[in-house]
């Protein structure tokens, strides 16, 4: 359980930041600015929608006899007794979820990075993708960080949605999809263990908080600048 809750942390975060950065800036980049807004506004809305109705948008896909994925593929593949899929599956679900959302964080970094940096490096002759590796990358670096460290003190915590609601707390993909907040929950229901259960969430708790206070230490000695405190 721990193993997956830190895989799956590690994965969400490093793949979802780099697809807000790329979405953010793909969208400023766009000429039509009416479109990019139009397109913001869309990718606002997964993270509105709850686990508990992503759940059966989901299963529509995934289900063995009528799931969309298996029609369309002319497969019999069965989704929710194979633990090996889910790991991607998941991720997909997440991504789906979270970057547009995230990636409005950036873009309003984007929309204030001043039009003299762009024109100095239209002087040089910079081309346009040098323009972004060079003035629009370094000028998201300080949002970067904070996002990163706010991140690190979650890290032994999962979307208790997404693990326990999305895969329907199959057992059969347990080995793939049991995280540490998914088996709280399941103590609770099943066992009511309440001891236990607080015992973990403190622990999760402590651990964030250290992680917290390490990474901020680090980044200050680097780059004091950047940190949180």
């Amino acid at each position: 359980m721990t193993s997956n809750t830190l895989l799956y942390y590690l994965v969400f975060t490093l793949l979802g930041t780099f697809l807000n950065i790329v979405l953010a800036i793909a969208i400023d980049q766009l000429v039509f600015k009416r479109v990019g807004k139009a397109m913001q506004s869309i990718m606002i809305i997964p993270v509105f929608i709850s686990y508990a109705a992503v759940q059966f948008i989901v299963y529509a896909y995934l289900s063995t006899d009528n799931g969309l994925l298996n029609q369309a593929l002319h497969l019999t593949t069965r989704w929710y007794s194979n633990a090996k899929y889910w790991p991607t599956i998941l991720t997909v679900v997440k991504m789906w979820n979270s970057v547009g959302y995230g990636s409005v964080l950036y873009m309003s970094v984007l929309s204030g990075i001043s039009s003299e940096l762009y024109e100095a490096a239209d002087i040089d002759g910079a081309s346009k993708w040098q323009k972004i590796w060079y003035v629009t990358l370094p000028e998201l670096v300080p949002m970067i960080t904070v996002m990163l460290l706010l991140s690190v003190g979650g890290i032994m915590h999962s979307d208790t949605g997404l693990f326990y609601q999305v895969t329907r707390n199959s057992g059969q993909l347990y080995s793939t999809t049991q995280v540490i907040d998914s088996y709280v929950l399941n103590s609770i229901l099943k066992n009511s263990n309440f001891g236990f259960t607080a015992a973990a969430t403190f622990f999760q708790s402590i651990v964030g908080t250290v992680l917290i206070l390490i990474a901020n230490a680090v980044v200050r000695k680097l780059h004091p600048e950047n940190a949180l405190f």
